[in-house]
C-alpha cells in the first residue's frame, strides 16, 4: 500500500493498493475509489458494480471490495467533514438508496482537479446541531479512556442517553458507540504512520483493550486484517 495523505484532523485520506480484495465492511466515510490500471467490482449485498473504473460507496453501507486485477486509489471522506449530499451534488450525482455508485470516468479528472487539489472542506461540510459537534470534540479528546461512558457524555450536553443516542445517529448515521470506535482507529492508525508505533502498543494507546479487540474492528470496519495494510505499506508521504 502507498499511502500518499492520511491526517485524522482533516478529514481527506488517500491511499493507493493493488490487488486488494474485502469482506463486506461498513465505515462512517464515503469512499471514492479510482483503478488507475484495470477495473475493479463493489458489491452490497442487494447489488453488483462489475468492471468500473470510478466508484463511490456512500457512509455507513455495507459492501465488498474486488480489485485483484487493479491498481486504485481510494480515497477517504470523513462524514464528520464531509456532507455525502453536497459532494454527489457537486458531481451531479444524486443520493442512490443502494449505497454504492458508478460515476462517469470524466469526472476522474475533476475529482483529482477540483476535489484534491482545490479541497476546501467548508464547502461540503456536514451541519450539526451544537450538541452533537460538541460530543464529537468530547470523543476527540477522551477517546483513549476505557471507561468512556454515554451516561457521562449525555451530562455533558444536558441531554438523555437515550435523546443523545437519538440525535447522535440521525446526524452521524451510526451510534455514539462505533463512532468511537472509528475515532480510536484513526488515532492507532496515526501511532502506527507517524511515530512508528508497534501495533499493539498504537491499539492500547489509542483505546482498546488489545490488539485482537483492534483486529476485530479494523476488520468490521476496512473488511481486511490490519496485517495486510501495516505490514506492506511502503510509502508513508506527509500531505
Amino acid at each position: 500500500m502507498i499511502i500518499n495523505q492520511f491526517d485524522a484532523t482533516k478529514g481527506i485520506s488517500i491511499f493507493e493498493e493493488q490487488q486488494l480484495q474485502t469482506q463486506f465492511h461498513a465505515h462512517p466515510a464515503t469512499e471514492i475509489i479510482i483503478a488507475k490500471t484495470g477495473t475493479f467490482s463493489l458489491a452490497t449485498r442487494e447489488k453488483q458494480l462489475a468492471d468500473i473504473q470510478i466508484g463511490l460507496i456512500q457512509p455507513n453501507v455495507l459492501h465488498a471490495f474486488n480489485g485483484e486485477n487493479a491498481v486504485c486509489e481510494i480515497i477517504m471522506l470523513e462524514r464528520e467533514f464531509i456532507d455525502s449530499d453536497k459532494l454527489l451534488a457537486s458531481l451531479s450525482e444524486a443520493m442512490h438508496q443502494d449505497g454504492i455508485i458508478e460515476l462517469d470516468k470524466a469526472l476522474i479528472q475533476k475529482i483529482h482537479n477540483d476535489l484534491l487539489e482545490k479541497w476546501s472542506a467548508p464547502d461540503y461540510r456536514t451541519i450539526f446541531d451544537k450538541r452533537i459537534e460538541q460530543i464529537i470534540l468530547l470523543i476527540k479528546q477522551r477517546h483513549a479512556q476505557n471507561d468512556l461512558a454515554l451516561t457521562d457524555l449525555a451530562k455533558a450536553v444536558n441531554l438523555s442517553p437515550s435523546r443523545l443516542s437519538h440525535l447522535f445517529k440521525a446526524q452521524m448515521g451510526i451510534s455514539i458507540q462505533k463512532f468511537i470506535i472509528w475515532i480510536r482507529m484513526k488515532a492507532a492508525t496515526a501511532y502506527m504512520l507517524k511515530e512508528s508505533m508497534h501495533l499493539t502498543k498504537a491499539a492500547y494507546n489509542a483505546g482498546f483493550y488489545d490488539t485482537a479487540h483492534f483486529s476485530k474492528h479494523f476488520k468490521e470496519i476496512f473488511g481486511i486484517k490490519p496485517s495486510l495494510v501495516y505490514n506492506n505499506s511502503c510509502i508513508v508521504q506527509d500531505s
